[in-house]
């Protein structure tokens, strides 16, 4: 670090040492105007101290707030990854579960029992896995909020560096928005940031470059660095010097008559000194350097300009207003410059040394942040899609175009999760290996196999297998083996011999010789009559009725089953099989066959045909349609026929369809009043008049008459009828847009060559995708300008041009949302958030975070950022 005694000879100085430029320089640059030497965009900035020279304290705590946030994350991954694998098991075992239940009907005797308690034991393990499920899903909410408190509490540390090195005032707690502990880290922040900030140094540095300028004398960086100078010091000393040399050679060349010089080359600093002196000489009247560098320093510490009605406010003069205009435009031409290198610096991987002091300086860090934090969502992304690839057990990905961050945080998560789930598949076909010999080994009345040199995850299965599948053959063997042997005996029949039953197992031959000496002399036993089941009808059933078109019609009604002729124990209707089908709204003959089975296996069938007329007496056309239509109304509501009056009702039992939603539609109603109604369900109908055929995009904003007279809304967006007008130059709200309009009210419509739409206020970063971002203007037109690949801009409007999102991110230009990447930064307070029906959830985003945008969602008229699954952010 720099000592002033090796520079200065004897002057002594009360501190030694200085690592980061805080309030002391703040203030300087405060009460004169000093730039520090500026770089171009190759070379690494020099305006502040290098990452390495950073206080060893400030790191380490910094590492150890970060060390908070990856535990956090290292255990809210671990829980998400044990709860996928709850989720992995209850599929297998309900993929098992279906088929056994698929099988039971077919399953009788012993084998059904065993398969009944098998399905038991199953329902059982699926309700153990959701518990497991329920209580890490707990666990996993508490983690979320521990991740967010510490994500807060390096924001809050991080929040009171930066206020004490850009000289501001500590904050009392009052005045602090975030937790007891996130308001303890901006105080740790800020005293750890002045712990280190000379209040000596900068004033020496400036006397001496006052000294040498004086002398004439300038100390290069080489000599300065031999001297323990470090990079803020070397680059102060260069600003103070390039200001007083600047002032000298513009005065002298402005005194001389001299044409202003081509600054080409020249530092910041002094271009701007050289500037202001020759135009003090040259044409005092027509320069105003206190204005011009009034604008400079409200866009470093403002980010906007002021109102010409401030400045007349503040005693401004024309030649004042003018030249804070020019100093605001070529301030914000150095930001823009600024922003691309600094994006680009991130992107080269190179380090972040400059402080937002200047408008070069203030876009140069804020490119560098966007791209950096667009970077930290690159890394989530490819740890997400290598676990995903990896579980899968798919070939690695190219990653060709991604960032490294992506590329380095995919191959780490993908190598762990192959290896995972490579071992699980392998442990998977072992144990289904296992099981399937086990069983065919003991169903089979094998010895069991000597399984050495097999996993143990297959030899756990194979035994496990094996056994009941043994005893369950040997049980199957003697019920045979004794059912034959006692119907030999009871016939009369003479017993069977050993080598007779050689075909069989021992098991079999012992029951039946067994059961035919028990058995031997018996009667014969007459054979078993199992009662078939019947179906039985109220009074007055018709079994091949007529009904009218539009009536409703109950396949089921009138009929019951029962399990035998004395009709104690009845079949439920979930328990009948019944084929075919009848749409009561379409003229035609239908055919349905019942078919029930009782606890015997016996069967009885029933067949019906029923013949659907077309009315003639309630004047309603029916006819076949087959199209998609929209509702156009907040909300439609479903109607139902009744083909006894021939009316239309509102059914209240069905549910209202939302606005924009599509149905497809194939049938057509048109009441003697001349109604168009559209079947969109059994007997649910729309009103034609809330239904438009356009296809309808969800949008929302503010569209502006622009038709000089006025302009008329129409009640759909195909061939509508007039509704009223809407004056010229009125604004009006509109929820979706169809066919070249846009809907502003229920079943009115606006075209949109009438009016414009008008961007709503938004927030955020907007990073151009890797073929750059193309720009338009306010209506949706090329305006032959494209952003640079991978650079990021502050977005301010948010508006839709027929149907498609665009984003401001300049006066009167926009990008389609499509074309790169967003990032939602929130503010000082928590932010809301809504699931995909609009309704508030339990969470919230916390201040000062950064969330990367998965897409525009527009629902009822509101838009919203979408962060997460399910999870939306609402900003209009």
């Amino acid at each position: 670090m720099l000592n002033i005694h090796s520079i200065r000879g004897n002057k002594p100085m009360k501190k030694k040492q200085i690592k980061y430029i805080g309030a002391v320089a703040a203030a300087l640059l405060a009460a004169a105007p000093i730039l520090a030497t500026g770089v171009s965009a190759v070379q690494t900035p020099v305006y502040a101290a290098t990452a390495a020279e950073q206080s060893s304290e400030l790191e380490a705590k910094k590492q150890a707030y970060q060390q908070t946030i990856d535990d956090a994350q290292r255990a809210l991954t671990q829980t998400g990854q044990t709860i996928d694998q709850y989720k992995a098991d209850q599929e297998s075992i309900n993929t098992q579960l279906n088929a056994d239940q698929l099988a039971l009907p077919t399953t009788e005797g012993d084998a059904r029992t065993q398969l009944e308690g098998k399905i038991v034991s199953e329902k059982d393990s699926l309700q153990r896995l959701q518990d497991q499920i329920d209580a890490a899903t707990a666990t996993q909410k508490t983690q979320q909020q521990n991740l967010q408190n510490a994500q807060n509490n390096l924001a809050g540390f991080e929040a009171g560096t930066q206020d004490a090195l850009t000289g501001k005032a500590e904050k009392p707690d009052q005045e602090l928005t975030g937790s007891a502990s996130e308001n303890a880290a901006y105080h740790d922040g800020f005293s750890t940031m002045m712990d280190y900030v000379s209040k000596d140094l900068l004033p020496q540095i400036k006397e001496m470059a006052e000294n040498d300028f004086a002398a004439g004398t300038r100390e290069s960086e080489e000599a300065l660095t031999a001297k323990g100078a470090d990079a803020v010091a070397i680059a102060y000393y260069n600003g103070y010097y390039d200001q007083l040399q600047g002032t000298k050679d513009g005065t002298d060349d402005a005194t001389a008559k001299k044409p202003l010089k081509d600054l080409t080359g020249a530092t910041e600093t002094y271009a701007r000194f050289y500037k202001r002196a020759w135009h003090g000489v040259s044409d005092p009247t027509q320069f105003d350097n206190t204005a011009y560098d009034t604008a400079l320093s409200d866009l470093v510490t403002k980010g906007e300009p002021q109102t010409d009605s401030d400045l007349k406010d503040q005693g401004y003069s024309q030649l004042a207003l003018d030249n804070y205009h020019a100093g605001y435009q070529a301030a914000e031409a150095d930001y823009e410059k600024g922003t691309a290198d600094g994006s680009a610096a991130y992107n080269s991987g190179q380090p972040n040394t400059v402080l937002p002091t200047t408008p070069y300086n203030k876009g140069f860090n804020d490119g560098y942040n966007a791209a950096k934090t667009a970077d930290v969502y690159g890394a989530v992304n490819g740890r997400a899609q290598g676990l995903g690839d990896g579980y899968s057990l798919k070939e690695h990905a190219d990653n060709a175009g991604k960032t490294q961050a992506y590329k380095d945080a995919y191959s780490a998560a993908y190598a762990q999760a192959y290896a995972t789930a490579e071992a699980a598949r392998q442990g998977e076909f072992d144990a289904a290996t296992g099981k399937a010999y086990g069983m065919a080994d003991g169903y089979s009345l094998k010895d069991h196999a000597d399984n050495s040199g097999k996993s143990q995850v297959y030899q756990n299965a194979y035994d496990s297998a094996y056994t009941p599948a043994r005893q369950a053959a040997i049980e199957a063997e003697n019920k045979a083996g004794a059912t034959a042997g006692e119907s030999d005996a009871m016939a009369g029949r003479a017993e069977k011999s050993d080598a007779q039953l050689d075909d069989h197992s021992s098991y079999y031959i012992k029951a039946y010789h067994d059961a035919y000496a028990a058995n031997k002399g018996g009667s014969v036993t007459p054979p078993v009559t199992y009662p078939a089941p019947e179906f039985d009808y109220v009074s007055g059933f018709v079994q091949n009725p007529t009904i009218n078109q539009g009536s409703t019609f109950d396949p089921n009604a009138g009929i019951s089953a029962w399990t035998d002729s004395s009709k104690t124990t009845s079949i439920p209707a979930a328990d009948w099989t019944v084929t075919g089908s009848v749409d009561a709204n379409k003229p035609g003959t239908y055919a349905l066959t019942y078919t029930i089975r009782n606890s015997y296996g016996q069967t009885a069938t029933l067949t019906r045909t029923i013949t659907v007329t077309a009315g003639t007496t309630t004047g309603v056309k029916f006819s076949d349609t087959d199209r998609v239509i929209y509702v156009q109304a907040n909300s439609a509501d479903q109607y139902s026929y009744d083909a006894n009056t021939g009316k239309f009702t509102k059914n209240d039992t069905l549910a209202s369809l939302a606005m924009a939603s599509g149905w497809k539609t194939g049938r057509q109603a048109i009441t003697v009043d001349g109604v168009t109604y559209y079947q969109v369900g059994a007997n649910g109908w729309l009103n034609g008049i809330n239904v438009t055929t356009a296809r309808m995009v969800e949008a929302a904003g503010i569209v502006s008459v622009t038709n000089g007279v006025g302009t008329k809304t129409v009640n759909n967006a195909v061939d509508g009828q007039s509704v009223k007008t809407l004056a010229n130059e009125t604004a009006w709200k509109y929820f979706a847009y169809a066919n070249g309009y846009y809907l502003v009210a229920n079943n009115e419509w606006v075209k949109a060559d009438d009016v414009r739409t008008v961007a709503v206020a938004a927030q955020g970063t907007f990073k151009a995708g890797n073929n750059g971002a193309a720009l338009y203007d306010e209506a949706g037109n090329a305006a032959g300008r494209t952003l640079a690949v991978n650079t990021a801009w502050k977005v301010t409007g948010l508006k839709y041009i027929d149907g498609q999102a665009y984003y401001q991110v300049a006066t009167h230009l926009y990008v389609k949302a499509t074309a790169g990447t967003q990032v939602y930064t929130t503010g000082n307070q928590p932010v809301q958030l809504y699931n995909r029906d609009g309704n508030a959830i339990g969470s919230v985003l916390g201040a000062r975070t950064s969330w990367k945008v998965n897409s525009v969602y527009v629902h009822q008229g509101r838009l919203y950022y979408q962060v997460a699954t399910n999870q939306f952010v609402r900003i209009y």
